[in-house]
This record gives structure tokens, C-alpha cells and sequence, in this order.
């Protein structure tokens, strides 16, 4: 659980989470089903830079704009780009 909330919603919330019972429920269960992500409120900011830092290094990312115009601009015909 994580985001742009504050922490202390983050973690009122993790503790009132009411969760119906799971398979991986056991006894010597650890780890809470839920936890706060310990990333703070830039983690949305520091993963929209690591897309845009990925898709510049990426050897496919010219090919995105390329196949888009010689589909006229649908990207719904062809299927040579993974998404």
C-alpha cells in the first residue's frame, strides 16, 4: 500500500484492512498480507522516470513511431509492437 497519501493514513489503513480468509494463511506466517510501501511519496515521480529512462534505452523504442505511421496512425492493426 503506498502513494502519495501520508504515511500515518497509509499505515491506519494497512491496519484496518479487514481481509477474507487466504491460502497462505498458516501459523508461521511472518509477513502481513498488507504492508506500506517504504518508497514515500516520490516513488510515483522516481517510476514515471524510470519508464521514460527505460524507453529511451530501449533498442525497440524508435520502432514504436515508425510502425504507428505506416499504419496510418491506428495502432490497432498490426501486432508487431509489444505493449
Amino acid at each position: 500500500l503506498g502513494g502519495l497519501a501520508p504515511p500515518a493514513l497509509l499505515e491506519r489503513l494497512a491496519g484496518a484492512a479487514e481481509l477474507p480468509n487466504s491460502v497462505s494463511a498458516r501459523k508461521d506466517r511472518a509477513t502481513p498480507r498488507i504492508v506500506v510501501a517504504r518508497g514515500g511519496q516520490h516513488a510515483v515521480l522516481r517510476g514515471a522516470a524510470a519508464l521514460a529512462v527505460s524507453g529511451v534505452l530501449s533498442p525497440r523504442f524508435g520502432q514504436i513511431f515508425t510502425a504507428k505511421r505506416q499504419r496510418g496512425g491506428d495502432l490497432l492493426k498490426g501486432g508487431d509492437i509489444a505493449a
